[in-house]
């Protein structure tokens, strides 16, 4: 057996891996520039989220943080802000839907914190189990270990399946993000050069 599997196995992860504390502005912030001019830092909006998943950021302003659990959009950080920095609560909160890290280097030398487990072969579908609207499903395509797929049309960005993800291998994105990356490594499998 592969050491690094072993260690995967064990729950040992390699002490040189760097740990993704993504964090993301708040649902249904107007942009980032209204949010950053008058946002008054009062950390209101952290004292009422009843998932305690906002926290202070970069500069005191309040950031979501998925590694604490998921958003519920129940809008409460809205409703207690006086600020102009939010929009309606009737549109949608944000553009961002999860991303799984799939690939990674055969070099032993490599970590495998950050990367799929069912992309390593390793049965798993934590992400699939916690997702309530259903956007994960599991696919068999090319492994015989099932593997997520994420239907960004059903994906609505809570960020549950990332504060349970074993290995930390799902990442939030913009949805032009995603496609962004999706096209580059689409890419780089067929060998194409820009």
């Amino acid at each position: 057996m592969d050491l690094s599997r072993r260690a995967l196995f064990r729950g040992r992860f390699s002490s040189n891996s760097i740990a993704i504390v993504q964090k993301v502005r708040m649902p249904w912030m107007v942009s980032s520039e209204v949010f950053t001019d008058h946002c008054s830092r009062c950390a209101k909006c952290i004292d009422v989220c009843p998932e305690q998943i906002i926290e202070k950021g970069d500069g005191g302003y309040p950031t979501v943080n998925f590694k604490h659990g998921e958003c519920t959009f129940c809008a409460e950080c809205v409703d207690v802000c006086s600020e102009p920095v939010f929009r309606n609560k009737e549109e949608k909160p944000w553009d961002l839907v999860a991303n799984i890290t799939e690939a990674f280097s055969s070099s032993s030398s490599v970590s495998l914190d950050g990367v799929c487990m069912a992309h390593q072969g390793v049965v798993c579908q934590s992400c699939k189990d916690v997702c309530d609207v259903r956007a994960i499903r599991m696919s068999y395509q090319s492994s015989t270990v099932p593997v997520p797929v994420i239907d960004d049309d059903v994906c609505t960005g809570c960020g549950a399946c990332l504060s349970v993800c074993p290995t930390q291998a799902i990442q939030m994105s913009s949805i032009e993000k995603k496609n962004l990356m999706n096209n580059c490594a689409a890419d780089q499998q067929t060998g194409v050069k820009e």
